[in-house]
Order: structure tokens, then C-alpha cells, then sequence
């Protein structure tokens, strides 16, 4: 009988403690991914859109469009069609990106190199709706530190 009573007490412990790691920690775990999919991978500037992060690296004579989903994974970009729009004080320069590969898309453009820029990049992915993402101020990267 004194097991019983034994049993009895730990099942209502065991039971909390199942329902707190069925509960917290997924909670904390999608925190944590998240966390690591907002930080810059390639030496760009980071921008979330939905479920997808996104990374522009801006050299001195290209930039680099990356994706990401939530969990870190990197996405095909292949398929899509993108278009920056290099906003500077003195004027605007639209630019096509095309593929490089099937995670990067690409424009090869002399970038401003003496004032920082915005970029503002509209993105058609496949089945997905338009994205508009705005990255700035960016100092493009001339290779001299």
C-alpha cells in the first residue's frame, strides 16, 4: 500500500514536468533558431519578412542577395526575380539581380563608395507573394579594412 501512495504523489510531479518540456521547451528551442537566422552569415545587413530572413551584402562592384527560413535552412532563389532600387542623395540606380547559383541572386553595379545607401529590393519568389525589403544605411564593403 505504501507504494501506491508513493506513486500517487510522483504521478502529479511527473506529469507537470511533462507538460513543462512539451510546452517550453519548443517555445524555447524556435526562440533560439530564430535568433541565429537573424545573424548576418555573409557580412550583410539582415531583414525578416514573414517567415524568411533575408541578407544583402553589398561589395564595392555587386550585391548579394541571400534567404533563409525560420529554421536557418537556406532557400532556393533560382526561380526568382529581383530588382534593387540604390537610393543615395545625389540619385537612384535600379538594378536587376539574377541568379548566381541556386542561393544567391546577384547585380554587378559600381555602388556608391563615399556616402552610405539605402537598397530597397522587391522580390518574386515562386507560389509566394511580393517582397519588399529595405536594407540600410550600408557602407559597401571596398575590401580595405
Amino acid at each position: 500500500m505504501g507504494k501506491h501512495k508513493t506513486f500517487r504523489v510522483l504521478n502529479p510531479m511527473l506529469s507537470l514536468a511533462l507538460i513543462w518540456t512539451l510546452t517550453c521547451v519548443p517555445t524555447i528551442t524556435s526562440a533560439h533558431v530564430s535568433a541565429r537566422s537573424e545573424l548576418p552569415r555573409h557580412g550583410g545587413v539582415v531583414r525578416e519578412s514573414d517567415d524568411m530572413f533575408f541578407e544583402l551584402v553589398a561589395k564595392e562592384n555587386s550585391l548579394t542577395l541571400y534567404a533563409r527560413d525560420s529554421r536557418a535552412r537556406a532557400v532556393a532563389l533560382s526561380d526568382g526575380r529581383a530588382e534593387a532600387l540604390i537610393w543615395t542623395d545625389q540619385g537612384n540606380q535600379k538594378l536587376s539581380l539574377s541568379s548566381l547559383d541556386s542561393t544567391r541572386l546577384v547585380a554587378t553595379a559600381a555602388l556608391p563608395s563615399d556616402d552610405d545607401f539605402r537598397v530597397i529590393v522587391t522580390l518574386d519568389l515562386p507560389n509566394q507573394k511580393t517582397r519588399h525589403l529595405m536594407f540600410g544605411p550600408i557602407k559597401p564593403d571596398t575590401g580595405s579594412n
